[in-house]
């Protein structure tokens, strides 16, 4: 059982703020004396036994992000009271729990302090530990320090290819399914398909060269952003950000072929990588670049073994269509990265010392170690007239054997898929091929004593090859790598799916596209649906958590944004979704909105429509503006701008108050509609990403705890709080802790029936839960999973009689689901990618994949009456706020989308939307101008401007509400009011 006290009225804070003067200052000094204890204060600090100022002040003189569980509802009141002190709110998250089990998923701290450990057993407080993290227990007036030890046999992902010898296999099993263990990083991919190219975990860390980075969006509204790469160093228990330094443009195309990974490979210790054009070694634990290789040319190429660092370079770089220079040399984006000039060089450095031990000027391709010996293919530019493949020692460079295609009895064709076994796997490419399908049409199997031949088969392939279970895995088959005796087919087909290569994760393979996974026992199918393996490298596994950079592209809609790390997860059952759910019940009481909510929720209504029934003045001015949120420096401040969440959610509006909330700090704010000040305040424990909907004297706030609270309208207590979640289970996502089931969304409220809705995708952690309750009560009329079709979790809406979640009906008596089908005629609101409460596209110019339809026409913010469009577009020649009938919208040519029969059309082309809402007699457009914001008053009839007004900034997404006059959240944290 969960207890939580939250939502108590500022009063109430401020005179618990006062009279715990002295527990701050007792915790200030408790705090640093902690921290004292703490070699590397970086990460995740779970507090059990919080009931002072010490969580605060952890934070305060910390980069650490602290969870702090209070044991009783007393005590929690005086952590949150200094908390709200020293504005920390969101850095400091604060929980009752009661029980004997926590709900942390496994390994997420780096650090666990017990002041009162409530009956909680170390074996279980250990569980939540990771290896590598400190745990401080309190013996008496003394603190007690004990490590717990990084294991020594845990199989580390140091290359992009998994090892040196590019061998995709490794044999610790992480049995599906998986579960979420952390998210983090840019959504999407700035720039193309594969903005990540490459990453590696050891030690506990994950390092990532990506364009993937805040620093490249140059301002909000942008087309793309720059393309600048940055290697970055994130705590692999829950990825906190360690460190992150800039590389430079190593490469600015999105090739997806997977040979075309960065050059990065670590051991924990050091990081080796390409800065600008010169092989860099980082120091894995502070981020300072310790040595300069001095290469002879750009590195391309590069393995890592025992201390030594050989490196490819070339002088010059171009691409080739499919690896086939023969047949079509013509450039594409599945491209491979070759030569162009016949100048290269093979390396080798020490990487503790910089200093150099070998080298050959010789043009290679591709490079792999396998014990103490360095295998590579020498050639020049296309189209190639020879091949070698040589070995030399990698402690000294001496030659120990060179071969020749003409001495294997091939043509000059040849690919180095795969070393392993004591043989190396030559590839033959295909003649002709041009897409990502089949592209070899035999292997030469070449020995690693002496570079002769052993034996080749005609079966068709890829470029890659495996070694597992003693055997070599090739195409579809097995085979003995000495004698190329086939040993039946191979539990895997090695055919590349598109640009993701294949893996071998303990008893589970295959290509990691979602359902493209296979366990190998028994042959069946895995399903992985919220999640596909990023291009051009895929995954990378280590200490049991398997990790996949961003990859969010429309063929797998119901995929997670951002970097995740997964591991195994027992699921809940049928019961634990379809259960009643736990009421906890707080002081407050609801007392009537005695003028009624004008805009009570989320886009005004539970259709979501963004309409309300009632004219607005259009010549409108700004009454007042307050800001709400300050900015910070602080890094998991800094880290939480990586969601590219907006800093308030949309606001909803009460004849006399107006109310928003920090998304990120989890408070909620009431401003008396008047002049802006605020009435009163309440604090959820985790994120927020809509506003609260309003009903009869109640504010029922989504949290990303999993549950839903129910807070006075009147002065903002807790009259009651709601579990939506299934179970209690509690994970990182962008810095903050929260549940595997987040409230998403602005609950709905209908015929005095609430709804609300829990998860992040309906093909994660068993699905998402839907919850039907008496929204004065909490008490629970209905509990259902929905799960399957590929979406992820989105606001609820009303639609024809139903509840709708992106693509999903819910039967709103008794939540069953069903797939929605959406005809050519549906003019409705027809479900997409991302969703109605998805923002991120404004940051990135476009909405990346998925866009909301009028008909045939793209928008990305989109109202509709029963008969009209009015949207904002700027798709395919169509640049500006439109009108356009249902019966029009359907005749447009989707390419050409200016070309339509509109009402009007263009008008505020000069504005990036954000934000719009119809009443009787004008549309209110909010958006990025002149580097701020502004806001629009158009003709609702002819579109023509009636008034406009500058803002300090851009309104969030959706981030407009019509009460007695207009009011809008801005991107800045401030709200600002018009009358």
């Amino acid at each position: 059982m969960r207890k939580v006290i939250i939502g108590v009225p500022l009063i109430i804070i401020l005179i618990i703020c006062n009279l715990t003067f002295l527990h701050a200052a007792s915790g200030d000094k408790t705090a640093k004396d902690l921290l004292k204890h703490i070699d590397d204060a970086r990460g995740l600090c779970i507090y059990l036994g919080a009931k002072d100022g010490t969580a605060a002040a952890l934070a305060k003189h910390s980069a650490l992000l602290v969870h702090a569980v209070s044991w009783n509802d007393k005590v929690a009141l005086t952590v949150q009271a200094a908390v709200a002190k020293e504005k920390l709110q969101g850095l400091v998250q604060n929980e009752v729990f009661s029980g004997k089990k926590l709900p942390y998923v496994n390994a997420m701290a780096n650090v666990i302090i017990v002041e009162d450990d409530n009956g909680v057993s170390i074996k279980e407080i250990e569980r939540v530990l990771t290896p590598g993290g400190t745990l401080i227990t309190q013996k008496g007036k003394k603190w007690k320090k004990a490590d717990n030890p990084y294991p020594s046999n845990v199989n580390e992902w140091t290359h992009p290819t998994c090892s040196a010898d590019g061998n995709r296999v490794i044999d610790e099993s992480i049995p599906f399914p998986l579960g979420l263990r952390w998210q983090d990083g840019l959504p999407l991919n700035i720039g193309h398909w594969a903005s990540n190219r490459g990453w590696v975990t050891s030690k506990g860390r994950v390092f990532t060269i990506s364009m993937n980075e805040f620093e490249n969006i140059p301002h909000p509204g942008a087309t793309w952003g720059k393309k600048e790469q940055w290697l970055h160093a994130r705590s692999s228990a829950n990825g906190i950000h360690l460190w992150k330094i800039p590389l430079g443009t190593y490469d600015d195309k999105g090739d997806l072929n997977p040979l075309n990974s960065a050059p990065l490979a670590t051991d924990g210790q050091i990081v080796l990588c390409t800065k600008e054009k010169q092989l860099i070694g980082v120091d894995a634990i502070s981020g300072e670049i310790k040595h300069s290789y001095k290469t002879s040319y750009k590195p391309m190429r590069l393995s890592y073994v025992d201390g030594v660092a050989v490196v490819v370079s070339w002088e010059a770089m171009k691409r080739l269509k499919m690896w086939d220079p023969v047949t079509k040399p013509s450039s594409a984006v599945w491209d491979i990265w070759t030569p162009s000039a016949n100048k290269g060089a093979v390396e080798a450095f020490d990487a503790a010392s910089g200093k150099k031990i070998w080298g050959e000027q010789e043009v290679a391709q591709t490079l792999f170690i396998t014990g103490k010996t360095v295998v590579y293919l020498v050639q020049g530019p296309a189209p190639v007239k020879a091949q070698f493949i040589v070995a030399r020692e990698l402690k000294t460079g001496k030659e120990l054997w060179r071969s020749t295609h003409e001495d294997l009895g091939v043509q000059p064709n040849l690919f180095l898929a795969g070393v392993g076994e004591g043989v190396a796997a030559l590839a033959h490419h295909k003649k002709g091929t041009d897409s990502f399908k089949l592209r070899c049409d035999q292997l030469t199997v070449i020995s690693l004593k002496d570079g002769k031949k052993l034996w080749n088969t005609q079966k068709q392939g890829d470029v890659m090859v495996m070694f597992a279970e003693g055997n070599l895995w090739y195409g579809a088959h097995s085979y003995d790598p000495q004698s190329g005796t086939v040993k039946g087919r191979a539990p895997i087909n090695l055919t590349r799916r598109m640009c993701v290569p294949p893996v071998v994760v303990g008893g589970v393979g295959g290509t990691p596209r979602s359902q493209n996974w296979t366990d190998i026992q028994n042959k069946k199918g895995v399903n992985l649906g919220g999640v596909r393996g990023a291009c051009v490298q895929g995954v990378a596994v280590s200490e049991g958590r398997m990790y996949v950079a961003q990859n969010f592209c429309r063929c797998s809609p119901g995929q997670l944004p951002g970097f995740l790390a997964m591991s195994t997860e027992a699921l809940p059952s049928d019961q634990d979704f379809t259960q009643a759910r736990p009421v906890m019940k707080g002081s407050g009481r609801a007392q009537k909105d005695a003028n009624g909510a004008l805009w009570p929720t989320f886009r005004g209504n539970a259709e979501r429509s963004g309409i309300i029934d009632s004219e607005i003045n259009s010549s409108i001015k700004k009454a007042w503006q307050q800001t709400l949120v300050d900015p910070s420096d602080h890094p998991i401040v800094n880290q939480w701008k990586q969601s590219l969440m907006m800093p308030l959610t949309a606001p909803v509006a009460t004849g006399d108050l107006l109310i928003t909330a920090s998304a990120n700090k989890g408070e909620i704010y009431a401003l008396n509609a008047s002049n802006g000040k605020i009435a009163w305040t309440a604090q959820c424990s985790a994120r927020i990403d809509s506003p609260p909907t309003i009903y009869k004297g109640l504010c029922l706030s989504p949290c990303h705890d999993g549950w839903v609270y129910a807070f006075s309208l009147s002065d903002g207590a807790l009259v009651y709080k709601i579990r939506i979640a299934p179970q209690e289970k509690r994970m990182v996502s962008f810095a903050q802790v929260e549940s595997s089931w987040p409230v998403v969304g602005s609950p709905l409220v209908k015929d005095d029936v609430a709804y609300a809705i829990a998860g992040r995708s309906t093909e994660m952690e068993g699905g998402c839960a839907v919850v039907a309750f008496d929204p004065l009560t909490g008490k629970t009329k209905w509990a259902s999973r929905v799960s399957g079709d590929q979406r992820c979790a989105d606001v609820l809406q009303w639609y024809d009689g139903a509840l709708r979640m992106q693509n999903k009906r819910i039967d709103p008596n008794t939540g069953k689901s069903s797939f929605l089908e959406s005809t050519k005629d549906d003019k409705k609101y027809k479900a997409n990618l991302s969703g109605l409460l998805d923002g991120t596209w404004f940051y990135v110019g476009n909405r990346r994949s998925g866009n909301h339809l009028a008909g045939k026409i793209n928008a990305e913010v989109l109202l509709s009456t029963e008969d009209t469009w009015y949207g904002f577009s700027t798709y395919r020649g169509n640049k500006g706020v439109f009108a356009i009938k249902h019966e029009e919208a359907l005749k447009c040519d989707p390419k050409n989308q200016s070309n339509g029969t509109y009402i009007w059309n263009k008008s505020c082309e000069d504005m990036r939307v954000t934000a719009l809402a119809l009443s009787k007699n004008a549309v209110v457009v909010g958006g990025y101008v002149k580097g701020k914001g502004g806001l629009r008053i158009i003709d609702r009839n002819n579109g023509k401007v009636l008034a406009q007004h500058d803002l300090s900034a851009a309104p969030v997404v959706n981030g407009l509400a019509i009460g007695d006059g207009v009011v809008a959240s801005l991107m800045d944290g401030s709200v600002v009011f018009c009358k």
